[in-house]
């Protein structure tokens, strides 16, 4: 298990710490996919991120067949 897992799960912190993962990831990745369509990033997320109505995926899904 990563390190701030074991902090932030208990604390109840998980889909902030994926929301703030997942923010940079999609800057990279909007970034990079001007220069090249074949980029994909992979960010790790606990199973309760993607029904969070904050996640900031839900608000970029244009980007998300390149983030896995």
């Amino acid at each position: 298990m990563i390190q701030y897992m074991k902090v932030a799960g208990p604390a109840g912190l998980m889909t902030e710490v994926d929301n703030l993962l997942h923010f940079r990831c999609v800057q990279i990745v909007w970034r990079m996919t001007h220069k090249s369509r074949g980029l994909s990033v992979f960010c790790n997320i606990s199973a309760d991120t993607p029904t969070d109505q904050e996640f900031i995926m839900h608000a970029n899904r244009n980007l998300a067949g390149h983030i896995a």
